[in-house]
């Protein structure tokens, strides 16, 4: 079993909490997240995921 050196665990301790805020203020401002963790399996199988009632995206 690896261990995870102190300094490493902090360091991603922080991008942790800054992923969290940036979230947050993201969605205060009205803005919609999707998760789309479960199709990144089938993306990587090299299939093209069906996304069911997603808008258009802005770019």
């Amino acid at each position: 079993m690896s261990t995870l050196d102190l300094s490493l665990l902090s360091e991603r301790m922080e991008r942790a909490e800054e992923v969290a805020k940036t979230v947050a203020r993201w969605q205060q401002s009205g803005s919609k997240l999707h998760d789309v963790s479960r199709l990144l399996s089938t993306v990587a199988e090299g299939l093209t995921p069906a996304i069911p009632d997603m808008p258009s995206a802005r770019v």
